[in-house]
């Protein structure tokens, strides 16, 4: 009998690694040959400027995955080479609303700005390229985001708005390798940081950029925003924090 139980146990480890496998590669084919492109995206957030928030699906399908709905906005946004009217910066992290759904946090400058961000959004949901989810909008507003997580105000709005096309070419370029790199740093608070080579956004930055990025990236108060977005998942996982 205790053989039995030993077989079924590890027929079932099997098939859940089967599982798990089968469901790696899936998330793989998301990003496999995508050729991101934030050329034109430069982002310069101020400590006064404005930041409005948004919770997005793809137009047209019914029950995307989390990491499917984050290689598709990487195509929306490349197509204007990263650049959003109005934006200062953006940034985009799971949301918590809806499991399969991308939360994008914009930056603006003013008002005007906000509504040129708004009209562009909303432009994207009326053809039919994405869907707006209900009720969580948050409109313009001025907020403190260092209140929670301590530090530089303008370096970390600096650093949010970095992670997002560094990632985004770091998950094109291995999916999972991209995985394991972000979740040695949740576990271990080390990793590889060569990694993020493979990133041409990365590659262009300035040296001072890069080792800012970097710090920032290793900050435990910070490192979970860039954890979450590639993982969807961060070590807070049952109460995520979302500036």
């Amino acid at each position: 009998m205790s053989r039995l139980r030993f077989l079924i146990a590890v027929l079932m480890v099997m098939g859940l690694c089967g599982v798990c496998s089968a469901e790696e590669t899936k998330t793989n084919d998301f990003f496999k040959g995508a050729r991101y492109d934030f050329s034109r995206y430069n982002p310069n957030p101020g400590t006064d400027d404005l930041h409005m928030v948004y919770h997005i699906l793809p137009a047209g399908d019914d029950n995307p995955s989390y990491h499917k709905t984050v290689a598709y906005l990487g195509t929306v946004l490349s197509r204007s080479r990263g650049s959003v009217p109005g934006s200062s910066g953006y940034y985009l992290n799971r949301s918590k609303f809806q499991p399969n759904a991308v939360r994008i946090t914009l930056f603006a400058k003013d008002g005007n700005a906000a509504k040129e961000i708004d009209a562009w959004v909303c432009g994207l949901e009326k053809s039919g390229e994405i869907k707006i989810i209900p009720y969580v909008t948050e409109k313009p507003a001025h907020t403190v985001f260092t209140k929670m997580y301590t530090g530089d105000e303008s370096g970390f709005r600096k650093y949010l708005s970095l992670y997002t096309p560094i990632s985004l070419e770091c998950m094109a370029y291995d999916f999972s390798e991209s995985q394991k790199i972000w979740s040695d740093l949740m576990t271990s608070g080390g990793t590889d940081v060569l990694f993020l080579e493979n990133s041409r956004y990365f590659t262009r930055l300035t040296p001072e950029e890069k080792q800012a990025f970097v710090g920032a990236m290793f900050s435990k108060n910070w490192m979970h925003m860039v954890i979450n977005f590639v993982m969807g998942y961060d070590i807070e996982r049952g109460k995520t924090r979302q500036p």
